[in-house]
């Protein structure tokens, strides 16, 4: 998918606008106002789902997509059973509603994350930050605001650290994924807007 727009699109069961079953690509495109909502069960993506694929999202914007119903997940993206890549995009005002949401911008599961470049801002989720992830997440040259959490559920770290790297430690609970962060200048100070 390349320059395109996907706005004010909807679903009644997963993904508000593309729902990948292969590997996919999204490059230049603009995804604003889809939802992907399920009344009594889950529903994922409110722009975009990725099953059993790879996704990779360069220079893309995602404005206030929304996944809602009872464990609804991935405001903007949700991601299973493949590995996520995002370079040069943005992700402002995306959400999960309904109980046991994750991820406000971003859910993955089972894959890789690798986030550069990228800003996260005003993404909002009943249980977990702006992204949920369950598997090690690296993050380069982005911001996020909110904080990021992760994983969704604790899992154990595997191997040393990447160089810089931080280990996140929930407390009463085993250690969970590495999240290597590379410096970025501070935002200015603003007033906080709920």
């Amino acid at each position: 998918i390349t320059n395109s727009s996907f706005i004010e699109n909807g679903s009644s069961f997963i993904a508000g606008a593309v729902n990948a079953a292969g590997d996919a690509t999204i490059e230049s495109s603009v995804f604003d106002d889809n939802l992907s909502s399920r009344v009594g069960g889950s529903t994922n993506g409110g722009a975009v789902r990725a099953n059993g694929a790879d996704l990779a999202v360069t220079a893309s914007v995602f404005t206030d997509n929304n996944a809602s119903g009872t464990g609804a997940s991935g405001g903007a993206i949700s991601i299973f059973g493949g590995d996520l890549t995002v370079a040069g995009s943005t992700f402002t005002g995306n959400g999960v509603t309904g109980t046991a949401g994750g991820g406000g911008a971003i859910n993955a599961s089972t894959g890789a994350v690798l986030i550069s470049d990228s800003s996260f801002v005003g993404n909002t989720v009943t249980s977990t930050a702006a992204i949920a992830s369950e598997r090690a997440t690296t993050l380069i040259d982005s911001r996020l605001l909110p904080p990021i959490v992760l994983p969704t559920r604790p899992m154990p770290c595997t191997g040393p650290p990447p160089p810089k790297s931080r280990r996140f430690h929930r407390p009463s609970a085993p250690p969970v994924g590495v999240l290597s962060v590379v410096p970025f200048p501070p935002l200015p100070q603003r007033p906080f807007r709920p």
